[in-house]
């Protein structure tokens, strides 16, 4: 007998820290400290000097965003941050427009439509 009461409280002990640990968020901990703000002017900085950088390497050609294809406007720039990632999203303006496909059924035939796809530069300390 003493054995069973032995295993509930063992049970119960168990079963009482795994529902804290769900419950418990430890990202909404105030003792933990948030990442330092990045600005707009240090996102410019750092995303001006990334191209400059990318554009003057030599070797085999990359897959990355062309300077000519986009622009920043940085004026309308906001800057985040949350827990230990600080960022600043910047919409651009862009030659291009994209559109995103997708289908489905109605009534026994097949629909396709398109949505506009908007873009932002995203730029993550």
């Amino acid at each position: 007998m003493k054995k069973l009461y032995y295993l509930y409280i063992c049970v119960a002990a168990a079963t009482a820290i795994a529902l804290w640990a769900c419950v418990k968020d430890r990202t909404d901990d105030p003792d933990r400290t948030t990442a330092a703000q990045l600005s707009v002017d240090e996102a410019r900085e750092f995303f001006e000097n990334q191209m400059a950088l990318q554009s003057t390497r030599g070797g085999a050609p990359r897959r990355t965003l062309v300077p000519e294809e986009f622009t920043p406007v940085w004026g309308k720039g906001a800057s985040t941050a949350k827990n230990d990632l600080g960022g600043v999203n910047v919409p651009i303006v862009s030659d291009s427009r994209y559109r995103a496909f997708y289908s489905y059924a109605e009534h026994g035939q097949i629909k396709a439509c398109c949505v506009p796809v908007w873009q932002k530069l995203i730029v993550a300390r």
